[in-house]
């Protein structure tokens, strides 16, 4: 409720289709938790304030800045948080005496500020009345104008002394004129030069100049404390940059370490794993001698654990190879059927037995793919063990080849309970697992289909799925035939 603004229409204001909005403005900041003990980084506090209608913000600043707070009933000094064109935040009052939340900004100034990214230091008509004015736009940490900051002094005060002093003095008209002249001149000049250093820091520190600060003394006292608050804003920025720049060179270091140590283990496990799942099958499959009942049940288990670590080894090495930034592509032409697709079928032979599933190639006649044969190789093999693991037992699977005169295209179909739309959006996500019952039965490391992605696109190709619940589901990638770069 607070966030919700109904859009006034304004005069001088440019049309807008929308009546109200209900997105909101905020302030955050975030600091470090640290471990006084072990001088680590344990967590984050992290927190945020909604500007929309936090009046004790822009009275604040109004009372800081203007020393007179009325003229004829109407604010003398007024001070606006604009969301893009529409007053958030204000002491601007309209007619009937309430805050003017809603109404918006003049065209003139919304192209100056809005659109041309500039500030606006001139006359500008608010509400309903002119005001000597500064409006500055507000921008987000992607460097996008969000809203306006404005300042303003009322004008009619010194047009009115300025008619006061000639309707009285009709002889000494002339030296009338050059006082309320040299008077404005001098009042204006004194607000609007310690409001354009003001500027020109938020424009410095905007764009990263953390270093920079505000010198010498103002005229007013309030001035200069806020010139001194805004001093110290940009030393604490710069002090928590430092702290965020030193937090990120850690994780970097951690995660570094971390992708090394997982990608030694599962290297070394490899070669084990191998022997232990080449012994398994031995084992099953009665080559060292006739097992009984039981005995077939616990060597099939045996076999299943053995591949399912066999391909979560595989998995953790490719996702070490994907975050060190090791994985390079090397094209060439292949013959998918004797280079890719045999090769992988014969190391997964042993699990479609285990499943009692069987293949059907649709693939044409030397079927040829200018691609990275180690990766299209992984990229065949995971689609086809996750067509495995989430299939029908006694199922079908599904091998497609075509193309067209800008790709190649390929894909895995296989029969069994499918995947809900739902899950589509994360399901290309690192340790992303489905809700599904099946999925749930099937123990897995959650990085295939990321890893099978990455691959994918590094060859500047791109993959999606297709699903019927209950009946079926098809993974399918394409690969350019012209080179694009990678990523």
């Amino acid at each position: 409720s607070q966030a919700y603004v109904h859009f006034v229409q304004t005069p001088r204001a440019k049309p807008r289709a929308e009546e109200a909005g209900t997105s909101g403005m905020c302030t955050m900041a975030a600091v470090p938790v640290m471990d006084f003990e072990s001088g680590r980084v344990r967590g984050v506090l992290y927190g945020g304030s909604l500007i929309n209608r936090n009046y004790a913000l822009v009275d604040y600043i109004r009372d800081a800045i203007f020393e007179e707070k009325e003229y004829e009933g109407r604010e003398f000094g007024t001070v606006t948080i604009f969301q893009w064109d529409v007053r958030i935040s204000t002491n601007v009052l309209r007619e009937d005496g309430a805050r003017a939340i809603g109404t918006r900004v003049s065209e003139e100034v919304y192209r100056r500020v809005l659109e041309e990214r500039k500030a606006w230091l001139e006359r500008a008509f608010v509400v309903h009345d002119w005001y000597i004015s500064a409006y500055k736009p507000i921008f987000d940490p992607n460097h996008n104008v969000i809203g306006i900051l404005y300042v303003g002094i009322l004008e009619d005060k010194y047009i009115d002394i300025r008619n006061g002093i000639l309707l009285s003095l009709l002889l000494p008209v002339t030296i009338g004129v050059v006082i309320v002249l040299v008077f404005s001149y001098a009042l204006s000049r004194d607000l609007s030069h310690p409001v354009r250093k003001l500027v020109c820091g938020t424009q410095k520190i905007a764009s990263g100049d953390l270093d920079y600060r505000i010198s010498g003394k103002a005229k007013y006292l309030e001035i200069e404390q806020l010139t001194d608050y805004f001093n110290h804003m940009a030393q604490a920025l710069k002090e928590r940059e430092e702290e965020l720049r030193e937090t990120n060179e850690n994780l970097l270091r951690v995660n570094r370490n971390y992708m090394e140590m997982l990608g030694f283990v599962s290297h070394e496990m490899k070669n084990p794993l191998t022997n232990m799942l080449m012994s398994a099958y031995s084992l099953r499959d009665g080559i060292v001698g006739e097992l009984t009942e039981k005995q077939k049940i616990m060597a099939s288990i045996l076999v299943r654990s053995c591949e399912r670590l066999q391909d979560m080894i595989k998995n953790y090495l490719d996702l070490s190879r994907i975050e060190k930034g090791e994985l390079e592509t090397h094209k060439q032409v292949v013959d998918f059927e004797t280079h890719i697709f045999s090769p992988v079928l014969d190391e997964i032979k042993g699990q479609l037995k285990s499943k009692g599933m069987k293949v059907i190639r649709k693939i044409p006649d030397l079927y040829k793919v200018k691609a990275d044969p180690d990766l299209l190789k992984i990229i065949i093999e995971n689609l086809l063990i996750n067509a495995i693991k989430y299939g029908k037992d006694k199922g079908e699977i599904r091998i497609e080849a075509g193309e067209n005169d800008k790709n190649w295209q390929i894909s895995v179909w296989n029969e069994g309970e499918g995947i809900p739309s739902d899950e589509f959006p994360h399901l290309f996500s690192r340790f992303t697992r489905l809700k599904t019952e099946k999925s749930k039965r099937e123990k897995g490391s959650g990085l295939g289909l990321f890893i099978t992605k990455e691959m994918v696109e590094k060859q500047g190709g791109r993959i999606w799925v297709e699903s019927k619940e209950g009946q079926w589901t098809r993974f399918s990638f394409v690969l350019p035939k012209e080179n694009k770069k990678n990523r």
